[in-house]
């Protein structure tokens, strides 16, 4: 209920333009990576050619990151690791409404981070 109320007072009471959501709604619908100059549409090439350390995580029933998606695309980054966060909460899942959720990710991300890093010694 603290959730919710916050979220009433942030969104809501707080000044909630729906335009916001809106051109967010068609950013996600229109990004690309494919687009990215030099790649013409190709988004495997582009996801490919990522040499970042990568790690992709969502839950089920994120409307906004299908599963499927992030999961093929993770297939594609050399070296990525795609993880599923066991949530209910779908997008919000990568919010601090539900503590699991954040103890999840957190403990996700530091496992990613200590073994990119080898525990902090690569770090300079």
């Amino acid at each position: 209920m603290k959730w919710i109320n916050g979220f009433e007072d942030t969104w809501l009471k707080g000044g909630f333009d729906a335009n916001n959501w809106i051109w967010q709604t068609w950013a996600y619908d229109r990004h690309d990576v494919g687009t990215t100059p030099g790649f013409n549409g190709d988004t495997v090439k582009a996801l490919q050619s990522i040499k970042a350390k990568a790690i992709l995580m969502n839950a089920p029933d994120d409307l906004y990151n299908p599963t499927a998606e992030a999961a093929d695309d993770a297939k594609h980054i050399p070296g990525a690791q795609y993880v599923v966060i066991p949530s209910l909460q779908g997008h919000f899942a990568a919010s601090p409404a539900k503590a699991a959720d954040v103890e999840f990710m957190n403990k996700k991300i530091t496992e990613f981070l200590d073994a990119v890093t080898d525990k902090g010694k690569n770090l300079q």
